[in-house]
């Protein structure tokens, strides 16, 4: 039987104070802290439709205004969002949009919402629990991200699609349910035996994402690495199917992989343990070519930790939750696709980023902080 370990896949909570990478099922040192703000929301405006993380799919309409919240004035050397491309009015600013979020893993956007998954809640700073919430487009300003899941067993992942919100649960599952009213309960999507069908060797699915009409997610088989598939609208017969397995003696096997992000063309993959970003040849929706593999960036600029990829266009960008010598992360970075070279800055000035997503008008991140429940999100215009 093969052990369990969550680290594995790169999937790891950041909460002590000071804040150390650890193992999920280790304990952090922060002591558990009343948060109020772990509301239980409802009602929503359902009218917003979106059919993935995809670019061509994003609403075109301008992003709400921030809700209240000012800059984060701690950040004063934000770069442009895409260097070479002149500003509006002036350098960018990079605005908290909320705050008070417990080690953000994951981030999802639609036009009306943005969603954050945390990998822990108030009541559970241990990191085997956690929970998704959102707040508005332009930011919760005064008031409390609402809950969307109450919880969360050890979440690796999140991906939207539409009203649908996909994530994982139990080192087993990918969970779903619909957004349209909040709390929603969450039901299975797809169990994710390991190659040998033992229900005690769950296979870790993290790092979802969508595509048009798939979702995509990594899952580990032993030492061996795969990206998974299944149409949004359900596991049927057939599914999962395999895009691509990393087996005995691939680049991928054995490594803790950190972000994954498809745009139909490629297939993008990164580690936990920093390194450069892998590129695969996508030959159909459902197929990626091992064989092409091709390392992208330069020695120089080799990223470190690139957690939570994500695709905007051409654009390609990642967080750095940790430094290479082992130190606070402090940037989200990124570079124009396919090629990825060179990589540069798009935010500086971070503590502990973990995820990045965007819309059309907007860059969003979510920062872990420095202490438990110090996370905050954030958005930079593009």
């Amino acid at each position: 039987m093969r052990a369990r370990t969550r680290v594995g896949l790169g999937v790891v909570v950041l909460l002590s104070a000071p804040l150390a990478v650890i193992d999920c099922f280790g304990g952090s040192s922060a002591s558990p802290q009343a948060d109020a703000s772990f509301d239980t929301g409802s009602g929503i405006d359902s009218s917003f439709a979106e059919t993935g993380d995809d670019a061509s799919s994003e609403a075109p309409a301008e992003a709400a205004v921030d809700s209240g919240v000012g800059a984060d004035t701690s950040t004063p050397d934000v770069q442009d969002a895409q260097p070479g491309v002149e500003a509006e009015a002036g350098a960018p600013v990079v605005e908290v949009i909320a705050q008070g979020i417990i080690g953000p893993i994951a981030l999802a956007v639609d036009p009306s919402f943005i969603y954050v998954l945390e990998s822990a809640t108030p009541n559970d700073d241990s990191g085997n629990t956690g929970g998704i919430r959102r707040c508005p487009i332009g930011g919760c300003g005064a008031s409390a991200p609402t809950v969307v899941v109450p919880t969360a067993s050890v979440p690796g992942g999140m991906a939207l699609s539409g009203t649908t919100l996909f994530w994982s649960d139990a080192f087993q599952f990918i969970l779903s349910c619909d957004v349209s009213t909040v709390p929603c309960t969450g039901t299975q999507f797809v169990d994710m035996l390991d190659d040998a069908g033992d229900v005690s060797a769950p296979t870790f699915p993290t790092q979802l994402w969508v595509l048009g009409s798939h979702l995509y997610w990594m899952v580990q088989y032993g030492s061996d690495r795969a990206i998974e598939t299944c149409p949004v609208t359900g596991c049927s017969s057939g599914y999962p199917k395999t895009v691509m397995y990393a087996g005995a003696g691939a680049t991928l096997s054995g490594s803790a992989t950190a972000g994954l992000a498809v745009d139909g063309s490629y297939a993008y993959v990164s580690l936990f343990t920093g390194g450069p970003i892998y590129r695969y040849t996508m030959t159909s929706a459902e197929t990626a070519d091992i064989t092409t593999e091709t390392v992208l960036g330069s020695g120089s600029t080799t990223p470190w930790g690139a957690h939570d990829l994500d695709l905007d266009g051409t654009w390609l960008r990642w967080a750095e939750s940790e430094s290479a010598d082992g130190g606070v992360g402090n940037r989200v970075a990124g570079c124009t696709a396919p090629g990825c070279n060179p990589v540069v800055d798009v935010a500086t000035g971070r503590v502990y980023p973990y995820t990045v997503r965007h819309d059309a008008t907007y860059i969003y991140g979510g920062d872990q902080g420095a202490a438990w429940n110090a996370g905050i999100l954030w958005r930079l215009h593009k």
